[in-house]
């Protein structure tokens, strides 16, 4: 997958802190003209930090030669001319000096300027609403210069009443039904400057489907792609953490996935982990399920490989129920799999560790990656439900609770995801914005998510498909 430096475990409230700042950033209608500014030409990092976000080692940008300093990061940026020219967080080569230059002139008010926004959305919003979208400069007239190349005519745009700053996206009714996907817009300001000279520019609109303000609070989940550009663990996506530890050292662990889909055969992708291995569960290289969970000094309570069911892409989705209880020194582990219409106890008759008593859980939560390795997840998940409580999910009835037994479909446990009148710790579902913005519905926190893919200037062909 790659080397580069991990993300610490000392450094990941602060990471999962910059994350969210960055998504506030995103919704005040400064924020694009500034951050772009700054990460483009001062030096001035996105993340909140001078340098790494993690360890104070260079910049969020991966480009070759990259420095420090300000003047060693544009050089890298105007040299960088193989395969990271192609990462979504910056601009092509050629582009850079040039790019720098609508900022000025929109901040003299020579020239206008269209702001990237990257906008949360209700998928289900209802024709006729509207999104503002925000120009710097006197602007006269806007455009959908290049609609989403895949679900085109969602959404048409004109200027705001009384404004020359400012226009409206509206859903049309052309394209009936849910926002399905990213819509990934290309807007076109016209307008003049202080001597009256015609002056134009292109910029990017993101719309993200989000649970938040739908009607519905079924998990509609999201598919991840794997960032193959940045060589650095700590700039991969995916790659998801919690800002605080969401569980204490505790006997008991249940976890449940949802919708889950694989998008490629054949390579380990880690789903959750604690510490690196203390809470692991990922699909291996020979497509089994591993799980390994260890005490507070790292001894296993278990470290089981199922025998049964493959998860592979062709057997479409999956739903996983997990749970383990020490039961005073009686181990306890429970592993059930839901595929093509049925359940499955995929748990391995194999003995238990020797540790002792509590779960090491009481550090952060990583989400489809380890702390020692790349971002490996590729795939789609709809939902995550973790709480530190044991369910017996040998029971048709436990299972039942989560996920409907012949289509496999998510059951809808509300805002919260309550479950017996408990809210769980984590309960991560929803749309693409929910995942990205690390909203949890759960009690433990909320979530920051490496949504480098969002960033930048220009076509992104890093944006997620439906595998």
């Amino acid at each position: 997958m790659g080397s580069g430096s991990s993300v610490p475990a000392s450094a990941l409230g602060s990471w999962v802190r910059s994350k969210r700042i960055q998504w506030a950033y995103r919704s005040d209608a400064r924020r694009a003209y500034f951050f772009e500014l700054d990460r483009y030409y001062s030096g001035v990092f996105p993340n909140g930090s001078p340098n790494n976000p993690f360890t104070g080692a260079g910049d969020d940008v991966e480009a070759a030669g990259e420095g420090g300093s300000t003047s060693s990061i544009i050089a890298s940026l105007r040299a960088s001319a193989g395969a990271d020219k192609q990462h979504p967080n910056y601009l092509t080569a050629p582009m850079w000096a040039a790019a720098f230059q609508p900022v000025v002139l929109a901040m003299q008010n020579k020239a206008v300027f269209v702001l990237d926004e990257t906008i949360p959305v209700a998928y289900d919003v209802a024709a006729g609403s509207k999104i503002e979208v925000h120009f710097k400069g006197y602007v006269t007239s806007a455009s959908i210069s290049t609609d989403d190349p895949t679900n085109a005519g969602l959404y048409t745009i004109a200027m705001k009443a009384a404004s020359n700053s400012i226009a409206e996206l509206t859903r049309t009714s052309v394209s009936a039904g849910n926002i399905p996907a990213i819509l990934n817009l290309r807007v076109t300001a016209n307008g003049v400057d202080t001597l009256g000279a015609a002056k134009s520019h292109i910029g990017n609109i993101r719309l993200l489907p989000s649970m938040a303000g739908a009607a519905s609070t079924v998990p509609r989940g999201i598919t991840f792609s794997r960032d193959t550009n940045a060589t650095a663990t700590s700039r991969r996506f995916p790659l998801m953490a919690s800002e605080d530890a969401p569980f204490a050292n505790g006997p008991r662990l249940s976890i449940v996935l949802l919708g889950l889909k694989v998008g490629e055969d054949g390579t380990t992708m880690a789903i959750t982990s604690i510490n690196t291995t203390r809470v692991l569960v990922q699909r291996g290289t020979g497509n089994k399920l591993s799980i390994r969970i260890q005490d507070a000094a790292g001894t296993d309570l278990a470290n089981w490989t199922t025998v049964t069911t493959n998860f592979t892409v062709a057997g479409g989705v999956y739903n996983l129920a997990l749970s383990y209880d020490y039961n005073s020194g009686t181990p306890l582990l429970k592993v059930w799999a839901w595929n093509a219409g049925s359940s499955v106890d995929i748990a391995p008759a194999t003995g238990f560790g020797a540790g002792v008593t509590n779960i090491g859980m009481d550090q952060h939560l990583r989400l489809f990656s380890t702390a020692t390795a790349q971002a490996a997840f590729k795939g789609s998940l709809k939902a995550i439900w973790m709480d530190d409580r044991y369910m017996d999910f040998s029971s048709a009835a436990q299972r039942d609770k989560f996920f409907n037994s012949t289509t496999g479909l998510p059951v809808d446990l509300g805002a919260t995801g309550t479950v017996d009148a408990v809210q769980p710790k984590v309960y991560l579902a929803g749309d693409a914005a929910d995942w990205m913005q690390g909203t949890n519905r759960g009690s433990a926190g909320q979530f920051g998510f490496n949504d480098n893919w969002l960033l930048g200037f220009g076509a992104n062909t890093s944006d997620p498909t439906p595998y």
